[in-house]
């Protein structure tokens, strides 16, 4: 595969979706397709990966359990594929979480978009791993809880499940949006003093 260079691969203006593959079978195929086409037009850019594209690249991957990234820039569409690091022992044991030194910028219209603009969460979430944790808690430049570097947060106080307002500045998940759709969940303003 090669890659043009483009405002992409020069600047961050790209987007990506990763996508959970079981047996070649993409989740949620349909809402990270339309999420991938909000950041694309957000960021003024004309092309678009289909579904029949995304399938017929899981068509020439092993069976199992794996996630697809599509990547989307001005010029470029990639597709790439990793093993889907959440298993069942990893769910069973819990998730070892910290609070992050990292603020999320709650202001910039970056952060609710899926884009090549993601090295912190990147450089952070290398470091859990140096540390032995499995991810942190970021809060914004309000001292607001927000997301993990890699997936949203939700919490559980008086029996009532709730997670940050978009607000807060996240990324609003493909995972977020189906738990949201099933339960009831408030959204709202937390602070560490919440926890």
């Amino acid at each position: 595969m090669q890659i043009n260079l483009d405002d992409g691969y020069q600047f961050g203006l790209g987007a990506f979706e990763t996508i959970a593959v079981e047996n070649r079978e993409p989740q949620f195929l349909d809402w990270h397709l339309e999420r991938l086409s909000e950041a694309l037009e957000f960021l003024g850019i004309g092309q678009m990966p289909t579904s029949a594209q995304v399938r017929d690249y899981l068509e020439t991957l092993p069976m199992g359990r794996m996630a697809c990234k599509v990547m989307v820039s001005e010029n470029n569409i990639a597709f790439s594929n990793r093993p889907n690091p959440y298993t069942e022992q990893s769910r069973a044991r819990g998730f070892n979480l910290e609070i992050s030194e990292l603020r999320r910028n709650q202001t910039s219209p970056l952060v609710r978009h899926k884009t090549f603009n993601c090295g912190d969460l990147i450089l952070e979430k290398r470091s859990c791993k140096l540390r032995g944790i499995d991810d942190v808690v970021l809060l914004n430049g309000l001292g607001q809880i927000s997301e993990c570097t890699v997936s949203n947060i939700f919490f559980v106080r008086d029996g009532k499940l709730l997670t940050p307002s978009i607000d807060c500045g996240l990324l609003p998940g493909i995972m977020r949006r189906a738990i949201m759709e099933k339960l009831d969940v408030e959204e709202a303003e937390l602070s560490l003093d919440d926890l």
